[in-house]
C-alpha cells in the first residue's frame, strides 16, 4: 500500500509515488551512510532505525539494508531478562540504558508493519533477529502501564499490545491490549480526549489507530479502533479552520506556537484528500519545528495511508461548508476542563478553562492564510521565547523541547470574548532556567492597529506603551480582534509595563508584552498588597464579516472590561452584543480557590452548536455498554 494520493515535490514536479520514493530515500542516504559499517552517531535515534527500515523494506530497494538496521536495533533493546527495562529501548546510541519507557511504544510502531508486510522477504537471519526483538518487545509493552489520560501513549501501548499478542501468540497481551484499550474508550466517553487538539500526538493518535485498522484480526477490536477513529476524525472536523489550513482552536501539546500546525496530522489530512499541496511547505523552517524534521522524509508518510476505514464526507462538509461553528468539549474530570472554539468563516477564537502543562496554548486566534502563517496566542514566558524557539533537554531522555510557564489559570468564554487570567506562584517561579517573567499575547502583523480610538503604527525602534485597560483593536480585512488587560502586576505588586512590541522576528507577528519581573516583595502581604502573586488579566474580543462602517461600529461599540481584586476574590467581566462574560476566583491566593463562570460550559465530551457528537459515537462499544448497566444497578 503506499500513497492514496500525490502532492507537491518541493521543485514543483508531481509527487508520486516513485518521486516520493526517490526523494526519501535521498534524504536518508547521509544518515544510513553514517551506520552502513560503522557505530552510529551518538545522537542517532532508535525511531530512526526502524522508520528507515520500514521505508526501505516498502521501497523494494536495496533490502539488504534492512540486516544492518535490524542488526543495530537489536543492539539498543535491553536484552537483561532480570532489567525491568527488558525489551525496552535506549532512546538514543549514546545512551547507556533505556531512559524513556515511550521508546518501546513508538519502535513497535514500524517494527510491526515491517514484520506482518515484508519478514518473508528478509534474510532467514534478519527475520529471526526482528522476531527474537518483537518478543523481548510485547514484555516491555506489557510492563509500561500508562495512565488513560496520556492519550497518545495509553493508544500507542495498548495497539502494540493487541498487534504484536496476535503476531507472537501471546493471548496475555492480546487481552491485556484490549482492556487497555477500552479503558481508553471509556475515559474518552466519559471525560474527552484528554490530550485535547495537539497537531502533533493527534497525528501519533491516527497513526496507531490506522495500524490497528489496517492489521488486527479481532472484529471486536476492529470495532473498537474504528469507533475511536471517528471519535478523531470528529474532533478534527469540527475545530479545523479550512481558510487557516490548520487546526484551529486551543492546543494541549505544541511544538509549533506561531502557527499552530504540524507535519505529524497534515499528513493524515493529505491522505484522506482533506489537504492538498503540504509537502513544500513542510520544507520552511518557520513552519517545521521538533520533532517534525527528524521523519519529514521516511516512513511516518506512510503511516498515514488509511485503511478500510476512512471519514465519511459529512465529517469533510462539517469542515469547509459549516459556519459558524461553536464548539464546546471536555478534556478531564474536573469542571475546569473544558475548550471552547467558535469558528467562522475568516477568524477563529479558541480559549480553555485550565492550562494543560508547559507546552499548550489556551487562548488563541486563527486567521486565514497559508499554514506556514502565524495565528495569535497568548504564552506565559520565563524565558524570553515568545516563539517557542529555545529548546531544553528534559527528562532522563534529555529530548530537547520549548518549555513556558504554567500559570494559575482560569477563563471563562462565550459569544464572541474570552476572559482569562494568569497568576505566577512561586513554585511556577523559582526553576533554574527561569530568567524573566513575561506574558505575551502574540498577534499577526494586522492591517490597521487601533489604541483606544487613536491610529498607531508600531515599528522595530518604537514599541508601543499601553496603558492598564486600554482596548488594542487589531483589522484583517473583513475580521477584527480587541485585547485589553484590565490588572497586570510584577513581583513586587506595582502595575506591570505593557508595549505592543515589534522585535523584528521572521514569523511577521507583534507581541503585547507584560513585564512582571521586577523585584520581589518580602514579608506576608500587607494592606497594599492584597494579591500577592504577580499576574495579568487578559479579554480578548473577535468580529466577523465586516466592512469599513461595520469595522468602526464595531470599534466604538467595544466595552471595557470590568475588574475588581482583593484579598479575598477577583471578579472579571465584559459584555458584547451575545450577552456577558464573566470570570470570578473565590480565596484566589489561597490552594482551594474557587472559580465561577458564566456562561457555564454545557455537558457532554464533544458538542458542535449545542449538539452532542462525541458520546453518541462511542456508546455502542461493548466496554461503553457494560459500565453504563454498572452505573444503573
Amino acid at each position: 500500500m503506499f500513497m492514496s494520493g500525490c502532492a507537491t515535490h518541493p521543485d514543483g514536479v508531481e509527487f508520486s509515488r516513485r518521486t516520493f520514493f526517490e526523494y526519501a530515500l535521498e534524504r536518508n542516504e547521509e544518515q544510513w551512510n553514517s551506520v552502513a559499517r560503522s557505530d552510529p552517531q551518538p545522537g542517532c535515534g532508535i525511531r530512526w532505525i526502524y522508520n528507515y527500515a520500514l521505508l526501505v523494506a516498502e521501497s523494494g530497494e536495496e533490502l539488504s539494508r534492512v540486516d544492518r538496521l535490524c542488526q543495530l536495533g537489536e543492539q539498543m533493546q535491553d536484552k537483561d531478562a532480570a532489567s525491568p527495562t527488558f525489551g525496552n529501548f535506549r532512546w538514543y546510541w549514546r545512551t547507556g540504558k533505556v531512559t524513556d519507557l515511550n521508546a518501546v511504544e513508538f519502535v513497535s510502531h514500524h517494527m510491526i508493519p515491517l514484520w506482518i508486510q515484508h519478514r518473508k522477504k528478509l534474510d532467514p537471519s534478519t527475520r529471526r533477529a526482528l522476531e527474537r526483538t518483537l518478543r523481548r518487545a510485547v514484555d516491555a509493552c506489557m510492563r509500561h502501564e500508562v495512565h488513560p489520560s496520556y492519550t497518545n501513549i495509553a493508544i500507542s501501548n495498548a495497539v502494540n499490545l493487541i498487534l504484536l499478542g496476535e503476531q507472537c501468540g501471546r493471548a496475555d497481551a492480546l487481552a491485556e491490549g484490549i482492556t487497555r484499550l477500552e479503558t481508553v474508550c471509556l475515559t474518552t466517553w466519559r471525560y474527552g480526549i484528554c490530550e485535547y487538539d495537539s497537531p502533533t500526538y493527534y497525528g501519533v493518535d491516527l497513526d496507531m489507530l490506522v495500524l490497528l485498522n489496517k492489521y488486527v484480526r479481532s472484529a471486536r477490536v476492529r470495532e473498537v479502533g474504528q469507533a475511536m477513529l471517528e471519535m478523531f476524525w470528529t474532533d478534527i472536523a469540527v475545530n479545523w479552520f479550512a481558510p487557516g489550513k490548520h487546526l484551529a482552536g486551543t492546543h494541549s501539546r505544541s511544538y509549533n506556537f506561531p502557527c499552530g500546525a504540524s507535519d505529524f496530522l497534515d499528513r493524515h489530512l493529505a491522505q484522506v484528500g482533506w489537504a492538498d499541496g503540504r509537502y513544500q511547505d513542510w520544507t520552511e523552517q518557520r513552519y517545521l519545528d521538533s520533532p517534525e524534521r527528524r521523519f519529514l522524509d521516511g516512513a511516518a508518510w506512510l503511516d498515514a495511508i488509511p485503511g478500510p476505514w476512512t471519514p465519511p464526507a459529512r465529517l469533510r462538509d462539517i469542515m469547509e461548508k459549516q459556519y459558524p461553528r461553536d464548539i464546546f468539549q471536555r478534556f478531564g474530570s474536573r469542571p475546569a476542563h473544558w475548550r471552547r472554539h467558535v469558528v467562522y468563516p475568516d477568524i477563529t477564537l479558541g480559549c480553555s478553562g485550565k492550562a494543560y502543562g508547559v507546552m499548550d496554548q489556551p487562548l488563541t486566534v486563527s486567521l486565514p492564510g497559508e499554514v506556514a502563517s502565524s495565528r495569535c496566542y497568548f504564552i506565559p514566558d520565563g524565558r524570553e521565547d515568545p516563539y517557542g524557539k529555545r529548546k531544553f533537554a528534559v527528562g532522563s531522555a534529555g529530548h530537547t523541547k520549548a518549555l513556558h510557564l504554567a500559570p494559575l489559570w482560569a477563563a471563562a468564554c462565550g459569544g464572541d470574548q474570552a476572559l482569562a487570567l494568569a497568576f505566577y506562584s512561586d513554585g511556577v517561579l523559582n526553576k533554574p532556567n527561569v530568567t524573566n517573567l513575561q506574558s505575551h499575547f502574540v498577534v499577526r502583523k494586522p492591517d490597521a492597529i487601533y489604541v483606544d480610538g487613536d491610529a498607531c503604527v508600531v515599528t522595530r525602534e518604537a514599541p508601543l506603551a499601553v496603558p492598564i485597560g486600554a482596548l488594542v483593536t487589531l483589522r484583517y480585512g473583513s475580521a477584527a480582534v480587541a485585547a485589553s488587560i484590565p490588572w497586570a502586576t510584577t513581583r513586587d505588586g506595582s502595575v506591570a509595563p505593557i508595549h505592543l512590541v515589534d522585535d523584528g522576528n521572521p514569523h511577521d507577528v507583534l507581541r503585547l508584552t507584560v513585564e512582571h519581573w521586577g523585584v520581589p516583595k518580602s514579608g506576608p502581604a500587607s494592606a497594599d498588597n492584597n494579591h500577592p502573586l504577580p499576574g495579568v488579566a487578559i479579554c480578548v474580543q473577535i468580529a466577523s464579516g465586516l466592512g469599513n462602517d461595520e469595522f468602526s461600529l464595531w470599534r466604538g461599540g467595544l466595552s471595557r472590561v470590568s475588574f475588581k481584586i482583593n484579598a479575598d476574590a477577583v471578579q472579571m467581566s465584559s459584555t458584547d452584543d451575545k450577552g456577558v462574560v464573566s470570570l470570578g476566583i473565590d480565596n484566589p491566593w489561597e490552594s482551594k480557590r474557587k472559580v465561577h463562570v458564566v456562561p457555564e460550559p454545557p455537558d457532554g465530551i464533544l458538542l458542535l452548536n449545542g449538539k452532542e457528537l462525541g458520546r453518541p459515537i462511542l456508546e455502542p462499544l461493548e466496554a461503553i455498554r457494560r459500565f453504563r448497566e454498572g452505573e444503573t444497578q
